[in-house]
């Protein structure tokens, strides 16, 4: 109902012992299809992924608030999305106060982030056009000190807003199609041009995958395996200003297919270690830990993780 998927049968068979729920859908135009899956037999009994939620959840607070200042570590386990336009996506959550934020990206191009209800997983859905008016939309700059205050400014770094019917994050005519966003990612330069088209509310545009990004407390690692055992290839990430001001550690890779956008998949494994939460909360390190203790691959055990 929010962003336009279809429910479809769930293809696979579900002992009639097990108590797992599952649901389908499917979303517009792409064929990109989410599973939901809960197993509450499967929990782990001092913590289970209904407490993982509830504690995810007490971190992200108001997610409407969120700012450079608040967005924590668990925020970067989301799925990235891409649509020619962002207006029905944005009109519908507004309609339903549904809580979101939206943040601008380099060099135009700006991301809606919304957390998937009951998950406490993110989903990110970036476009270029907006055609909604005096949409305040700040560029991103995720860096901050350990204190919860924002390192220096980035050199360039300036507040965006939507300003008339149709609207950038630059402030200009930005890439034209979906596909120069993998340019972009990639540091190649963009094509400039008009988006045309119109949207109509309630009308939802193709949404294509985009990427995957994972917390990772050791990004390094996480790109080897891709690269190695997946055939995926090192990417350059598109964030210099993570790097410059060593706030977290980012590694990308880039799979040799492309989806309907045209825009070759991508993994993203960050270690934001200079934003919260702060032990002694559980952050993403201890988080991987405790997972990994409890993992039992070598007898081919199933977790609700």
């Amino acid at each position: 109902n929010m962003m336009g998927a279809e429910e479809v049968p769930v293809n696979m068979t579900i002992s009639s012992n097990c108590d797992a729920t599952m649901r389908w859908v499917r979303m517009p135009g792409s064929g990109y299809e989410f599973h939901f899956i809960s197993s509450p037999s499967l929990s782990t009994a001092n913590f289970s992924f209904a407490d993982y939620v509830s504690y995810v959840e007490g971190i992200y607070g108001n997610i409407s608030e969120t700012t450079a200042h608040t967005y924590n570590q668990f925020m970067d386990h989301h799925i990235g999305m891409i649509t020619e336009d962002m207006t029905p996506y944005y009109t519908t959550l507004v309609d339903n106060r549904v809580p979101f934020f939206m943040v601008g990206q380099y060099p135009a191009f700006f991301d809606l982030f919304v957390e998937i209800p009951a998950t406490g997983y993110i989903l990110e859905v970036t476009s270029q056009r907006l055609d909604e008016e005096d949409v305040p939309i700040s560029e991103w700059d995720i860096c901050q000190g350990s204190n919860g205050t924002p390192n220096a400014t980035a050199p360039g770094s300036k507040e965006t807003a939507g300003r008339g019917r149709r609207f950038w994050a630059s402030g200009r005519p930005g890439i034209s199609g979906a596909a120069s966003a993998a340019r972009v990612e990639r540091g190649q330069p963009a094509r400039s041009g008009p988006v045309k088209g119109r949207s109509a509310r309630g009308f939802f545009p193709q949404l294509n995958w985009r990427k995957t990004t994972y917390a990772a407390p050791h990004p390094a690692d996480a790109e080897a395996i891709s690269i190695t055992l997946l055939g995926s290839a090192h990417v350059v990430q598109g964030h210099p200003g993570v790097w410059a001001k060593r706030c977290a550690k980012i590694a990308w890779t880039e799979f040799d297919y492309a989806g309907p956008a045209g825009i070759p998949y991508q993994f993203h494994f960050v270690d934001g270690y200079l934003y919260p939460p702060f032990p002694p909360a559980m952050d993403i390190i201890s988080f991987a830990q405790w997972q990994e203790q409890n993992r039992d691959f070598e007898h081919d055990k199933w977790d609700e993780w």
